[in-house]
């Protein structure tokens, strides 16, 4: 039998409304009809107007006078923003989760490799959005139920991140980039080499965080300062100063 889940409801409305932003069911600048959502999800408005409180203070919606709840658009200084705290938090989580990992955490990143990383899902693009998060949750020691803080928070900027990514994963060569470079974090990450699944991790991600600001224009200015100061920690610094200087 599977595991119930026992979290709160809002917990678990909030947690169904991030996933269709993120693969696209809800679109950003879409408006949201709370009575239908709340038909669709068979709840009650009480709780999903709480949901949509809480949501909204994380950016993922907005409320007009005459709209109402709106998903939030793309900007250029939220994926900076984002950028700034992937670079600060998902490869001190990878660190500390290859170091720190379970033999249950090894086995199941194992599979994930084995099973979802093969050249079937690379001749399937669009459904590599979920594999994606599977790795990537799992590496930072946040896709079980018993997260650490740092779990929790670097979940919830990951899974920010993850909407403007949507068109990235339509791309096969995306895809093929992608899983070569799960296969060696996952190899560092299991011979519980930190230092190895840190740097790499980091230079995985600044590839999606690149690509992400020149798709929206931001190579045409200057290089954001905090930015630009993590990405010094990892030697990637440079690269953003000649993006800058290209544009």
């Amino acid at each position: 039998m599977s595991t119930l889940d026992t979290r709160p409801l809002i917990d678990r409305i909030a947690d169904e409304l991030r996933a269709r932003v993120m693969d696209g069911r809800l679109k950003p600048g879409q408006r949201v009809r709370q009575e239908d959502l709340a038909a669709q999800l068979g709840v009650s408005r009480t709780p999903l107007r709480e949901t949509f409180r809480r949501l909204e203070s994380e950016g993922w919606f907005v409320t007009h006078a005459r709209q109402g709840v709106v998903v939030a658009g793309l900007s250029l200084p939220e994926v900076i923003e984002l950028a700034t705290a992937r670079l600060a938090l998902e490869p001190t989580a990878a660190r500390i989760a290859a170091v720190t990992h379970d033999d249950a955490a090894h086995a199941r990143l194992a599979q994930l490799i084995e099973q979802r990383h093969s050249s079937e899902i690379e001749s399937r693009p669009g459904e590599f959005q979920e594999v994606n998060r599977e790795f990537h949750l799992e590496i930072y020691g946040a896709y079980t139920g018993h997260m650490s803080e740092l779990g929790r928070q670097t979940r919830l900027v990951w899974e920010k991140f993850a909407r403007y990514r949507l068109y990235y994963w339509q791309d096969r060569q995306h895809v093929c980039l992608s899983t070569d470079a799960h296969r060696k974090i996952a190899d560092l990450w299991s011979r519980r080499d930190g230092d190895g699944t840190e740097l790499a991790l980091a230079q995985h991600i600044f590839d999606a965080i690149v690509d992400q600001i020149e798709s929206l224009g931001g190579g045409e200015h200057a290089p954001d300062p905090g930015l630009l100061t993590i990405a010094a920690r990892y030697g990637l610094d440079d690269r953003l100063r000649s993006m800058s200087a290209a544009g």
